[in-house]
């Protein structure tokens, strides 16, 4: 821990600056600066969102750190101020309507793995109930713990209750080879679990009621500088949970005790969450700490930060009555407000209004998350499973039944808020108009026209969105109810407020309030449970300046273009900055003192703050001229992969490599042989791997692992076997007289667990089935050519192994103590006998990413096996042609001088063994 003003915040505040006067210069600043002025004269701050969806390479830099030297502080100190990386994804979030208690499901991974840190897990549950001790008593926060930090626990536990947050706390970081963010979790063994952020969010996604992730693991919030949706946090929410908070750095223990108590405890007492956060940052700096503040990153796509709509949050709150409660939905009056009309029986006309609307608004899964999330019940049990239409029917039949119509109609507008069908059915029936106000979407679209017009004039849509919004310290006066005229809406306080339909449409008001009965009387709306209302802006002299209204001329646009395409490449190539600082804190362990982190911090935010415009802008001029850009823009055709098989690539550009070993190369691995059998090895055994030399290759992607037996089941599943077109001639021929159907141990336990490389896989199926994956996604799909599998396991260098020229038996799963074979090395334990699942070695990464590219399953190749030199002509890629097919990698069963990259073996076609896997290419288009 860092005391106030030490060297470390001085070098924060210089980095900050530096940063700040790149976007906010000249003619820029004194608007913002107006805009705040403005604001708070209102009792109102200013929302920043940066969208970098469009501009991935600014992703990484630390924005938490701007730093306002005019006014002499950084912007995230203040609830004023504060700071969202906001994803602008097609999909909307709404709040979503709790009784608290809030509920945090907390999971605490230690997986016992050889080489990762342990946790003191219970040691690290009582700091979490220290955290939340006082809101537990209070009744506002209830915290579950997984017995086990395993998926099948997470899952298992979300389906029997609804958590509204999930509490990571464990091992995490951003791997930039794969150039994807992973949680490590624990599998049923205790043994590490890789987790990418797309597979959680993925099991996530379905669980509505999961409004908030925060994950306390180093750098869960790195992302790609090619992919803004690279790391956890970001996948998460691309995903569906609505606001994620993730650490870009290691943060200490104080640290985060005091992040988690005063988060929860501001989110309790009704603050959006980004206001959250920054009441707990300046916890984090009030206990003397004045660098870690800024480690805790917030993404979101909640375009406000309200996450929950709560109904007496407060303890010791008073009584909301009809006149001071309402639903924050602009399309949905209090519960009391239109429940009343609802009673009684319908009339044949009012029940056909009401089923069409809701037709109309929900398919079949809609209405079966309306039934569970609003009315508490299953749709099954209220009605058949007939067509929709008498579901519908049979759904309103059992409302009025029940006396829950108002129940129904509610919770379809807490739902589906901005269906007018819906609205109009609720008039006709009701008898009452659940009176919209203002879209909320009008608010956003002011922001985005003066974002646009910001942000086209830069390289990257930083959007500093300017909303004028009440300041997040609610004072005891803002929890009571008062009627107020629409004028007073900018107090501190969110009290009730009553406007006519006249007002919201002229843009005087745009808080997400409902409207009472009429104009200026009747009921009255309530206090919402958000601090910021987010307001229209006039164009005149006493609101907001619109960034769109700044002078723009030439010189000033041109150097804050310059400065972002230098920042840009700060991002991209910064050997000397944060790149330095983000490589320490990775290779951190959980054991760093406070001190080792503000210290690098310090360097890294100094490091950065000196770089110059002539320095990088070269280097962001070439950017557009690096081949890797081409495969980048093709990246997008990998997603049905991923979506749908859970498969991951890692790109390769084309370009040149040394193929092959040397003479003294051959050598070593003669003598590295001879280490490991007790009977002399021979020279020819290596040196088919003679001549070296240089090979090029075109662009290509080649699989993160080898094919597990979860992602080969749907070509059998869609009668692949069955299939002829998807089989060579030969193939066809062998298959149909060996009557296959299977890999030939796919009935066995011992080989068949998803997570598994599948095998006892002939080259005749492997090939088959990437031809039939390659139709079902739609590009080239392969086996790798020896020569593309060889480059992405040595790299362009020619490495020996995968991670390195030394052997390292921690790093691949080969014949090791676990083997029964005499060669065995009893030096190594890794636990697995047979197969281990994919990805276990993340530290024996190749050069390019591509992780078991030694041991575990030798892997087919598309090569026939041919002499060196290497070369694609002359038929040695001939899917038809007759002969011996190459493989590679080593496995499970073999030594090390079998793992070295160059090592060649060759067998038929038709071999079928427990030894034999296979990995995909993914072929690039022509540029």
């Amino acid at each position: 821990m860092r005391q106030i003003g030490s060297p470390e915040m001085a070098a924060a505040q210089q980095f900050g600056a530096t940063l700040f006067e790149q976007v906010f210069g000249g003619p820029v600043q004194s608007c913002f600066h107006r805009s705040l002025d403005q604001a708070r004269q209102q009792g109102r701050g200013v929302r920043l969102r940066l969208r970098l969806t469009d501009a991935p390479t600014l992703t990484d830099l630390p924005w938490e750190f701007l730093f306002d030297a005019v006014h002499n502080h950084f912007l995230i100190y203040s609830t004023y101020t504060p700071l969202v990386r906001y994803l602008d994804l097609p999909q909307t979030v709404g709040p979503l309507a709790v009784q608290p208690p809030l509920k945090v499901l907390t999971m605490i991974a230690s997986p016992r793995d050889r080489g990762i840190e342990a946790l003191d897990v219970e040691g690290e549950w009582a700091k979490m109930q220290e955290a939340l001790h006082e809101l537990e008593q209070r009744g506002l926060v209830q915290v579950t713990r997984l017995e086990q930090a395993t998926l099948t626990g997470l899952l298992r536990q979300l389906r029997r209750d609804q958590y509204h947050v999930f509490h990571f706390v464990g091992h995490g970081g951003y791997d930039r080879v794969h150039r994807s963010g992973a949680l490590l979790l624990e599998d049923e063994a205790g043994r590490a679990r890789l987790v990418s952020g797309h597979h959680l969010g993925a099991l996530l996604r379905d669980h509505v009621s999961l409004r908030l992730a925060l994950l306390n693991a180093c750098e869960g919030a790195r992302t790609s500088r090619e992919d803004p949706l690279s790391g956890v946090a970001q996948h998460l929410v691309q995903q569906g949970i609505p606001a994620v908070i993730a650490m870009q750095f290691e943060i200490t223990d104080q640290a985060a005790i005091t992040l988690s108590h005063e988060f929860y405890t501001a989110l309790a007492d009704g603050y959006p969450v980004d206001g959250a956060l920054a009441e707990a940052r300046k916890a984090i700096y009030a206990m003397g700490n004045d660098i870690e503040w800024g480690t805790p990153v917030l993404y979101m796509r909640a375009r406000d930060g309200v996450l929950f709509e709560v109904d007496e949050w407060r303890s010791g709150g008073v009584e909301q009555t009809a006149s001071s409660r309402v639903e924050l939905s602009p399309l949905v009056e209090s519960e009391e407000a239109v429940e009343s009309p609802f009673r009684g029986r319908l009339s044949g006309e009012q029940v056909r209004v009401l089923q069409q609307a809701l037709l109309e608004a929900f398919d079949r899964s809609g209405l079966r998350m309306l039934m569970r999330m609003e009315l508490d019940e299953n749709l099954e049990s209220v009605a058949s499973s007939g067509d929709l239409a008498t579901t519908v029917f049979e759904l309103i039949e059992w409302a009025e039944r029940h006396n829950r119509l108002g129940d129904l109609m509610a919770g379809a507008l807490r739902q589906n808020p901005r269906n007018v069908g819906l609205r109009a059915a609720a008039l006709e029936v009701l008898g009452v108009d659940p009176s919209p106000g203002p879209s909320p979407d009008l608010f956003a679209r002011e922001g985005e026209t003066r974002a646009t017009d910001f942000s086209a004039r830069q390289e990257a849509r930083v959007d500093n969105e300017v909303d004028t919004r009440e300041p997040v310290s609610p004072t005891e006066e803002s929890r009571k109810s008062e009627t107020v005229n629409t004028s007073d809406l900018a107090q501190p306080a969110t009290p009730s407020s009553t406007m006519d339909a006249t007002a919201a449409q002229s843009g005087m008001s745009k808080n997400h309030l409902s409207e009472g009965e009429g104009q200026g009387g009747g009921r009255t709306a309530s206090i919402p449970k958000r601090i910021f209302v987010d307001e229209d802006e006039n164009a005149t002299a006493s609101t907001p300046i619109p960034f769109s209204s700044i002078p723009k001329p030439k010189n000033r646009w041109l150097k804050i273009a310059i400065g972002l395409i230098v920042t840009v490449g700060v991002m991209v190539l910064s050997a000397i900055g944060l790149q330095t600082y983000q490589t320490n804190q990775r290779n951190a362990r959980a054991t760093a003192t406070a001190r080792a982190i503000a210290t690098a911090t310090s360097q890294a935010i100094h490091a950065e703050a000196t770089l110059r415009v002539a320095q990088v802008a070269p280097t962001a001029t070439a950017m557009a001229q690096n081949p890797r850009t081409v495969m980048e823009q093709q990246a997008s055709q990998l997603l049905p992969f991923a979506e749908r098989y859970d498969m991951q690539f890692v790109p390769i550009s084309a370009g040149e490599f040394i193929m092959g070993s040397t003479e003294a190369e051959i050598d070593a691995a003669l003598d590295l042989c001879n280490q490991f059998r007790s009977s002399p090895c021979e020279r020819d055994w290596f040196t088919d791997e003679a001549p070296q030399h240089t090979v090029t290759t075109g662009a290509y992607w080649i699989g993160l692992t080898e094919v597990t037996n979860a992602q080969y089941r749907p070509f059998i599943d869609a009668g692949g076997y069955e299939d002829e077109q998807w089989w060579t001639a030969a193939g066809w021929q062998w298959r149909s007289a060996e009557n296959i159907s299977e890999p030939r141990y796919w009935t066995d336990s011992t080989w068949n667990g998803d997570d598994q490389p599948v095998v006892g896989i002939s080259w005749h199926e492997a090939t088959a089935y990437a031809k039939w994956l390659s139709q079902d996604i739609g590009v080239t799909v392969r086996l790798p050519s020896e020569a593309e599998w060889e480059r992405a396991a040595r790299g362009d260098k020619g490495l020996i192994f995968p991670w390195g020229k030394e052997w390292n038996g921690a790093l691949a799963n080969y014949c090791d103590a676990n083997c029964t074979n005499a060669w065995k090395d009893e030096s190594v334990n890794d636990g697995y006998q047979y197969t281990a699942p994919v990805g276990k070695y993340p530290d024996g990464a190749s050069p390019y990413g591509a992780l078991d590219m030694a041991g575990n399953v030798w892997e087919w190749t598309s090569s026939l096996d041919l002499a060196y030199p290497y070369s694609a002509d002359g038929g040695r890629e001939d899917v038809e042609g007759e002969g011996s097919r190459v493989l590679r990698g080593g496995s499970w069963d073999f030594n090390p001088y079998n793992l070295r990259g160059a090592y060649r073996v060759r067998d038929s076609p038709d071999l079928r063994f427990n030894l034999v896997g296979v990995r995909l290419v993914v072929v690039a288009s022509p540029n």
